[in-house]
């Protein structure tokens, strides 16, 4: 019988070691039905959770492409946060807890943010979301929902992101815009790309262009050949097609490009923004004085760079990232509300003496014989820096002419270095619908 006793004896204690690990579980699971519950099914779907103490604070990561990186500045202690957030793929949506840091200036609060992201592409990136949230309110519970809807089939990119990857050393891009009745074949997209790779040295500058498109089809035929493509949306207006001049969505696409002009230099870029319709032949960064705080393109040149009462062009800018252009573009954007029947580039010629007065702002508006334009250009292609298919109305029009500038260009740069440093070539575009 003792025999029998020893030799049942393990088997009795796994038996009773077992019974109690169940009444821990279940004790376990009664006590905390939602952590326990949000963490299988984080773990039935394949995502890595490490658990935290009080003290800690969770980092979950799941796959997707081209995540939002958002950082809000913070300044006081850091408290726990719970964010549900949907992340919606071509797999089967899942539910995302995670516990983050916020800071605030007033006691911790629960905040709970749902965040919606659409894409139609599959899932194979990994994606760490920050944020940190400012508050200077009484502890409450802080509800925020932020949906962003699928733009194509494409991810959704990331605009710090986009510029980190187009700067140049100095920080400064090159920035243009496109809807979809430019940016289809041999329309102007194509005859901006050929200017860059028929110019004098300036092919490589396009890896520094951000194309900013106004539509979704325009962004998807950006995507097929640039790698540096921006999706604008501007809410309540179709900027798909052609614009007529002066029309209602003609002034919502100029002035949208205004209020990017100036989230950009915030975001601590220097940008050079031309319109499409400009096309480049040599590099203008060499005509910028380095003491400017600005520089502008002219329909009207009158002889003096410094001289406020040159009639600007606003289709070709530079700023810089500093305090006087960033305070130049509020108070342009601001100008719009005296001025609502106005285009951005008449704003600017209303208020260009008050920039230069209140301010002061130092701007450098350059010689037609450098940055031409239809309305008035340089004769010496010696001299010749970009066209510009202004005083031109209606995209047909400003194709034709500027298909026949960049056959001129062609011409003359097949010509022997010798011959041109002689001098005298000017363009010659006889059928000219705009340029005469």
């Amino acid at each position: 019988m003792t025999t029998d006793l020893k030799s049942i004896q393990p088997k009795l204690s796994v038996l009773l070691w077992a019974a109690t690990a169940t009444v821990i579980l279940l004790f376990y699971l009664s006590a905390r039905p939602r952590r326990v519950s949000s963490e299988i099914s984080a773990w039935s779907n394949g995502i890595d959770v490490a658990v935290s103490t009080p003290s800690q604070h969770i980092n979950t990561t799941h796959k997707v492409e081209y995540p939002p990186n958002e950082e809000i500045v913070s300044s006081t202690p850091a408290q726990q946060v719970n964010i549900t957030q949907k992340i919606v793929s071509s797999t089967p949506a899942q539910q995302v807890n995670i516990t983050q840091k916020i800071v605030s200036s007033t006691p911790a609060q629960q905040v709970n943010i749902t965040q919606k992201i659409g894409s139609s592409t599959p899932a194979d990136q990994q994606v760490n979301i920050k944020q940190k949230i400012v508050s200077s309110t009484p502890a409450q519970d802080v509800k925020v929902t932020k949906e962003i809807a699928p733009i194509i089939s494409e991810p959704i990119q990331d605009l710090r992101w986009l510029l980190r990857r187009a700067a140049m050393d100095d920080k400064t891009v090159i920035l243009t815009e496109v809807n979809e009745a430019w940016a289809a074949p041999n329309s102007l997209l194509d005859a901006f790309f050929e200017s860059f790779r028929i110019g004098e040295g300036i092919a490589h500058l396009l890896q520094h262009v951000i194309i900013v498109a106004m539509d979704p089809k325009a962004f998807a035929q950006c995507k097929l050949v640039h790698p540096h493509c921006y999706m604008l949306r501007v809410e309540g207006v179709n900027l798909t097609s052609e614009k007529t001049f002066g029309s209602k969505d003609f002034l919502e696409l100029v002035w949208t490009k205004v209020k990017l002009q100036q989230s950009i230099l915030q975001l601590g870029y220097n940008f050079l923004f031309t319109d499409l319709d400009v096309m480049w032949f040599r590099n203008p960064f060499e005509i910028i004085e380095p003491s400017t705080d600005f520089m502008l393109s002219c329909d009207v040149f009158l002889g003096n760079a410094e001289d406020v009462r040159n009639y600007p062009n606003t289709g070709f800018i530079y700023m810089k990232s500093n305090k006087k252009d960033i305070k130049v573009l509020k108070y342009w954007n601001k100008a719009r509300k005296q001025y609502p029947t106005m285009n951005e580039q008449n704003v600017f010629n209303k208020i260009k003496h008050e920039l230069v007065a209140k301010i002061p702002v130092k701007m450098q508006f350059v010689d037609t014989k450098y940055l031409g334009g239809f309305c008035n250009y340089g004769k010496d292609l010696n001299e010749i820096r970009t066209m510009h298919s202004n005083c031109c109305v209606g995209l047909q029009a400003k194709l034709h002419d500027l298909h026949m500038i960049l056959d001129e260009w062609k011409n003359y740069t097949a010509l022997p270095v010798a011959e041109r440093e002689k001098g005298g070539f000017t363009w010659r575009v006889p059928g000219g619908i705009c340029i005469h």
